[in-house]
């Protein structure tokens, strides 16, 4: 602490004793632009509708008030005062601005919420210096008052002052901006003095700036001292860095919360530390996916907001890590919610028609679909449904091609008996469906649904049955759609969307993150209504899933948690959008895809893959083709069939170096990995 100490042997005690606010009274967590741009958030999120199209950035907002700014203080300087402005003025022009069909009435309110929103900011983000006091204590006065230059007027900033409890030595003070005069000119002091009446002899001023606290108020006679304590000096100078770049605000977080996590890991248990570590170093995806639904839910104006089962069950924990109190940018969200569903609970419900173009919308994505996989999708009892299909020449094993394009399955659905039989069934799950979601609140309005993604065929199934409702939904990624989309929904991708975005590759590896987001409720397979009249819905699940998720998911999850909780504050101070944490995000999913721990591999070939509309039933991923086969497969049809199943069926290349095989069989399973994606991007390339 340096301190230029005054010759109190001519004093008793001083008539008056100045303080500086800040850095001096009281200290920030974050840059002071910091709050600024957070108010700009705040704008963008709450007037987002009102806005000029090319303001719908909070970094364009922040820019147009600093605009705001400069342009008063110019105007202050002509008149003769210095170059001071107040964050009413400010906020007419920035608003007018930025706003420009806004009315005289909704502006005057918007003003005036937006300086309590901006004190309440300054409030978050504060806290008392704490040496100030002692030091107070050394220069004893009559009277303290705190004297600043500033922007917030002095009502707002007895308010912020007396949160801080320094109401009980301040015998109030004076604000730059209320008198147009400053203490960087000297012409605060020179006001002070004639407004006080107090011998500059008699007056002592405290501060942090070596021109304005210390220089500036010696010319006047009054004894400066300069307060700038070392460790506080020193976490300023870090604050201001990480204001002015976000690369090092994320690296200075990240290195905290790794400091952090080395404590909190569990031990004694090395695959659950890796899983631990993994979450850790996976949260910033997850923690701007939470961001980004808060975002989208307070511009898209939602009613409900629900997280879709399995995966949404993980993304609603985060989001409850992000937001504890439910609010982001003093703005309350909505109460996140969970839907038990699934395409295969959700499908029939949506069927209006037995038709192909109605089927189409699952054989678009599984171009081939085993007999019996349909029956079970169609909810159709085999014993009731074989009849017909013997009629029209089908077989439950049968195993179709492109389904849609088969005559057969075309004669099926316009056999009359059919068709009213699947119709009656599909009105069935229709109620049950529509009653579980009247049950669980999703009555009407705009709802946003969140889920891991790749084309939202949940969020089509549920928007067919209840077309009444607006659906937005909320995924890590999305796919091309394959599928008419229906005219009430609408679909954000916060990672990557296919054809607006790059990375194809990982569109081809998205399992190890399903796998990582899976939860211990099973999958929704179907809706029951209960003896009391309630819809519930059934679940199903294997025992390899419940281990999987018990010696490996859970522990992913809890550190991404962990690591969450400790995002927040930051995010929250700095302003940070979600927008600004897709880079970190987008890194996390090509590290799990690209270069996964040894953890998560053994995780995924632990457990079976289930597929409930292609083939049906669960898929080894680790029972994979022998050499020979591989080999034989150059000539073999047969053969051949066999390693192009698999291949399709297990798309994660990175993952083969865990298999437990040798290194010419593996070298050889690679390059058949290789030659399928060259062939599926040739195939891509000719139909786009």
């Amino acid at each position: 602490m340096r301190l230029s100490i005054p010759h109190v042997e001519f004093f008793e005690m001083y008539q008056l004793c100045t303080v500086d606010v800040w850095d001096t009274l009281l200290r920030r967590r974050c840059h002071p632009e910091a709050i600024k741009l957070a108010v700009a958030r705040h704008v963008r999120l709450r007037y987002h509708s009102q806005l000029h199209p090319e303001m719908q950035d909070q970094w364009a907002l922040y820019n147009a008030r600093i605009d705001a700014e400069l342009t008063i203080a110019h105007r202050t300087r002509e008149t003769g005062h210095d170059d001071e402005y107040e964050l009413k003025d400010v906020f007419y022009r920035w608003l007018s601005a930025v706003c420009p069909s806004i009315d005289a009435d909704s502006l005057e309110a918007a003003v005036k919420e937006l300086r309590q929103h901006e004190l309440q900011v300054e409030i978050e983000n504060t806290y008392r210096d704490e040496g100030i006091l002692t030091l107070l204590e050394k220069y004893k006065a009559e009277r303290v008052m705190y004297l600043s230059d500033f922007y917030m007027a002095s009502d707002l900033l007895d308010a912020l002052l007396a949160h801080h409890g320094l109401d009980a030595v301040l015998s109030g003070g004076l604000v730059s901006c209320d008198v147009g005069l400053n203490k960087r000119s000297g012409n605060l002091f020179r006001y002070i003095q004639e407004r006080e009446g107090v011998p500059a002899e008699a007056h002592v001023h405290i501060g942090d700036n070596p021109h304005s606290d210390v220089y500036m108020p010696s010319k006047f006679g009054i004894k400066g001292v300069l307060y700038e304590p070392e460790k506080a000096h020193s976490e300023r100078l870090v604050r201001n860095e990480l204001f002015s770049s976000r690369a090092a605000l994320f690296a200075h977080v990240q290195e905290k919360i790794n400091s952090a996590s080395a404590a909190s890991a569990p031990k004694g248990n090395q695959t659950a530390q890796g899983m631990f570590l993994l979450g850790v170093q996976s949260a910033p995806l997850f923690a701007g996916l939470a961001l980004f639904i808060a975002e989208r839910s307070r511009l898209d104006n939602l009613d409900k907001l629900y997280f879709l089962t399995r995966e949404g069950l993980f993304f609603l924990r985060v989001f409850q890590a992000l937001f504890p109190e439910n609010r982001h940018a003093g703005l309350s969200l909505p109460t996140g919610n969970v839907l038990a569903v699934s395409r295969i609970a959700t499908f029939l419900a949506s069927l209006n028609f037995a038709s192909i173009e109605e089927l189409s919308r699952i054989w678009r994505l599984n171009s081939q679909q085993k007999i019996s996989t349909l029956l079970k999708i169609l909810d159709l009892d085999p014993l009731i449904a074989e009849p017909f299909l013997k009629r029209h020449g089908l077989e439950l094993e049968m195993v179709l091609n492109q389904p849609q394009e088969d005559s057969r399955v075309q004669a099926l659905l316009s056999d009359k008996v059919f068709s009213s039989i699947l119709i009656n069934k599909a009105a069935e799950r229709r109620a049950l469906l529509s009653a579980y979601l009247e049950q669980e609140g999703a009555t009407g309005g705009h709802i946003g649904i969140v889920d891991i993604g790749w084309r939202g065929t949940i969020q089509d199934n549920i928007a067919l049955t209840r077309p009444d409702i607006q659906w937005s939904g909320y995924y890590v990624a999305l796919r091309k759609f394959l599928n008419p989309q229906p005219n009430n929904t609408k679909k954000h991708a916060y990672v990557l969307e296919e054809g607006r975005d790059g990375e194809k590759d990982l569109f081809e590896s998205f399992e190890p993150l399903e796998l990582l987001c899976n939860c211990a409720i099973g999958s929704t397979i179907s809706y029951v209504q209960g003896a009391d009249e309630t819809v519930i819905p059934l679940e199903d699940t294997t025992k390899e899933e419940a281990v999987l998720i018990k010696n490996y998911v859970r522990y992913f999850q809890d550190g991404v948690t962990f690591a969450t909780e400790r995002w927040a504050p930051f995010l929250s101070s700095h302003a940070v959008s979600s927008q600004e944490m897709r880079p970190l995000a987008l890194k996390v999913w090509q590290h799990i895809c690209n270069t996964p721990p040894s953890e998560l591999v053994e995780a995924y070939y632990s457990c079976l893959q289930h597929d409930p509309f292609g083939f049906g039933g669960f898929f080894d991923r680790g029972a994979v083709p022998s050499l020979n086969t591989i080999v034989w497969g150059i000539i073999s049809r047969r053969k051949r069939r066999e390693v192009i199943h698999y291949v399709r069926r297990t798309q994660w290349s990175a993952a083969l170096e865990g298999l437990p095989i040798g290194p010419i069989h593996k070298a050889a399973l690679t390059t058949v990995f290789r030659i399928a994606k060259v062939y599926k991007r040739f195939v891509l390339m000719r139909h786009s």
